[in-house]
């Protein structure tokens, strides 16, 4: 799979490699990403997500070499084609709500927006867009 652009608080990025690999059992799957060109040279970034049967419910956590460790996850569901998933984290020192929004165009391409609240979810401000496209 392949990041066509990400767009964050800030020019849109080209981003170019990244990898996907389903967990054996129906865990899960993991993904690792590698920012391309000036943006956060050597920065590279991972995601587990997990799905728990018994609540249908996704936990999806971010782990980067700046820190070297997971952010809290966040929790959510896919209705109607739409993923969303929040939770707790910080933001330059300051609590935020954090949410996780996965769409697709198809079977071929998908888009992922990450927003934060500073007043528990009242208002959104969208962060970071990502576009996502599969090559075989």
């Amino acid at each position: 799979m392949s990041v066509e652009q990400a767009h964050h608080a800030g020019p849109a990025v080209d981003l170019h490699e990244l990898s996907v690999s389903d967990q054996s059992g129906g865990i899960g799957n993991a993904d690792s990403f590698v920012a391309a060109g000036d943006w956060r040279p050597g920065f590279v970034g991972i995601t587990v997500r997990l799905y728990d049967r018994a609540d249908d419910l996704w936990r999806i956590y971010w782990a980067d070499n700046a820190r070297g460790v997971f952010d809290p996850p966040v929790v959510g569901r896919f209705t109607d084609g739409v993923g969303i998933f929040d939770g707790d984290d910080q933001h330059e020192g300051r609590p935020v709500r954090v949410r996780f929004r996965w769409t697709h165009d198809g079977t071929r391409s998908a888009r992922w927006e990450q927003a934060f609240s500073a007043d528990g979810g009242a208002t959104w401000e969208t962060n970071w867009i990502m576009s996502f496209t599969r090559e075989d």
